[in-house]
């Protein structure tokens, strides 16, 4: 009975040594407070007693909600592929401690911590963040779905551009396209935009806003702008709308004008256009406007 006894005890105690040792092989560490994570990553930084050569490592090592380190890691490489600046990639370690800061700054208290696919996006987003390069983006699905659908020159909306002014922080009507839902609902150049189906545009905001008022062709939306310090509710049918990014007119003396504000699918067919317009006006001269144009 005291050999079977004294077995059981040195097999409990082998379990117990191997599992120890499995879970310092793997890293192991269950998520933390958002004070623990700063406090790890700070430790890391001081003493830099592990060296892992991807990211998604040290985020686990500190105890990071879970994520799905696949996706973080195929990101990761994807990067490191495709980045060719003369400086490099910033150092695993370094690049690591500074988008966890960031996830922590910007988007852990704001995160569902137990949705794993939101707190995948919000690292990847955090990881892009601090690369600190402009033309480095990481849209999440719903994002990149409307990228898609703008640039495509396409979409069901109301025919208008709306442009956001930061310092203000309001939403303005630019300009309205000829024929187009907005024109027949009566809006107008300089309307500030207030609420969409009643959903107020300091609430939900901007990018929000945009989603808001494009939807299903032939649904209707409803949009308060103020106009005259008034508040006027206009009500248009969503249809599909061609983007309008090359516009043109006749100036004084005979002269051309055309604009094109961005690049985007259906840009070229639109400047072709504007071009043979001003030609067959028989201008003496033409001026090209492309001033803050984002791009396409």
């Amino acid at each position: 009975m005291k050999k079977i006894t004294l077995r059981l005890v040195l097999l409990i105690v082998t379990v117990i040594a191997v599992a120890s040792s499995l879970s310092s092989c793997l890293d192991f560490s269950a998520s933390k407070s958002k004070e623990e994570i700063a406090e790890s990553i700070s430790a890391s930084l001081r003493e830099d007693k592990k060296n892992f050569n991807i990211v998604s490592k040290y985020y686990v090592y500190w105890g990071l909600p879970d994520f799905d380190a696949e996706k973080m890691t195929d990101t990761e490489s994807i990067f490191k592929f495709n980045y060719n600046y003369e400086d490099g990639m910033p150092e695993t370690l370094e690049h690591a401690a500074a988008s966890a800061r960031h996830f922590l700054d910007n988007y852990y208290d704001t995160t569902d911590l137990e949705d794993t696919t939101a707190v995948t996006h919000a690292l990847i987003s955090s990881y892009v963040d601090v690369l600190d390069d402009p033309y480095a983006v990481y849209r999440v699905p719903v994002e990149n779905d409307d990228y898609t659908l703008n640039m495509s020159g396409k979409f069901g909306g109301i025919g208008v551009t709306i442009v956001y002014d930061d310092e203000n922080e309001t939403v303005t009507v630019e300009s309205i396209n000829i024929g187009s839902p907005a024109e027949a609902a009566g809006f107008a150049v300089g309307d500030v935009l207030y609420a969409v189906d009643g959903v107020k545009i300091s609430e939900i905001g901007y990018r929000n806003a945009v989603y808001y008022i494009r939807g299903e062709i032939g649904t209707t939306v409803s949009v308060t702008v103020l106009r005259g310090g008034k508040e006027v509710t206009l009500t248009a049918t969503r249809a599909i709308v061609d983007d309008i990014s090359a516009s043109y007119e006749i100036l004084e003396n005979n002269i051309g004008y055309i604009r094109v504000s961005s690049f985007k699918k259906n840009t070229y067919e639109q400047f072709v256009r504007c071009v043979d317009a001003v030609k067959a006006a028989g201008v003496k001269g033409v001026v090209f406007d492309m001033r803050n144009n984002p791009g396409g």
